[in-house]
């Protein structure tokens, strides 16, 4: 499944575009688009353009088998123009093109069936992308409080590695994995008067990582709140 490269120029920055969307009809908003980048492309000499289209199975073609043929042809970038990248983009820095975020707020406006793209595709996209672009206005005041949310929830987690995880094996993890790892865990909360008791699995791998982290942020809220 080879790219179609429309620009041959040895030192020029080598893009993949997803352009499954000319697959269908061409004259929606997204595939103008489309055609527009590809014009775009063409015509500048800094970039040289490598676009893929279906190919494979529904999931397995678009999401793994398409960014392999990227890497190997060579692409040091990915752009997924409507609204969503590649599962599996191996060191690969991509951009993403989000045009509209409506189906999150009236899903019955759209077809059934769209949960893995709504749940998985799109929310890892936008999380994995090195730059996202919104081009309507109304698309970025949909996404402006989502974008602040996962703002403010990366600063958090980063002071959360930065207080309370050093000398742990979560000291230079990612915040994905302090996510994954330390927060989504099973445990049996009691709350009395004086207390918060977290009870959890003696199995659990992060049990021991988890008390240093509460001990010290209780530390660190103590001497900040303490008098000078």
């Amino acid at each position: 499944m080879p790219g179609e490269r429309l620009r041959r120029s040895s030192s020029a920055l080598r893009v993949a575009l997803d352009t499954r969307a000319l697959d269908g009809d061409a004259t929606t908003g997204v595939g103008r688009y489309i055609e527009a980048l590809v014009t775009r492309f063409n015509s500048g000499a800094d970039v040289r353009l490598l676009t893929y289209r279906a190919g494979g199975l529904r999931v397995i073609g678009p999401q793994l088998l398409t960014p392999l043929a990227m890497r190997r042809d060579g692409a040091q970038l990915v752009h997924g123009p409507a609204n969503s990248l590649p599962l599996l983009h191996p060191g690969l820095p991509g951009v993403v093109t989000i045009h509209d975020l409506a189906i999150y707020d009236h899903p019955e406006w759209f077809p059934a069936g769209q949960w893995f793209a709504t749940r998985v595709i799109v929310p890892r996209s936008i999380r994995g992308a090195r730059m996202i672009i919104c081009p309507s206005a109304a698309t970025m005041r949909a996404n402006q409080l989502r974008l602040w949310f996962a703002s403010m929830a990366y600063v958090l987690l980063c002071a959360l590695r930065r207080i309370a995880l050093h000398h742990t094996p979560f000291a230079k993890a990612t915040c994905g994995t302090i996510r994954l790892k330390l927060l989504k865990i099973g445990a049996l909360v009691r709350v009395s008067v004086r207390r918060i008791k977290v009870a959890m699995a003696s199995a659990c791998p992060a049990a021991h990582a988890w008390g240093c982290a509460a001990s010290r942020l209780v530390a660190a809220a103590n001497a900040r709140a303490s008098p000078a």
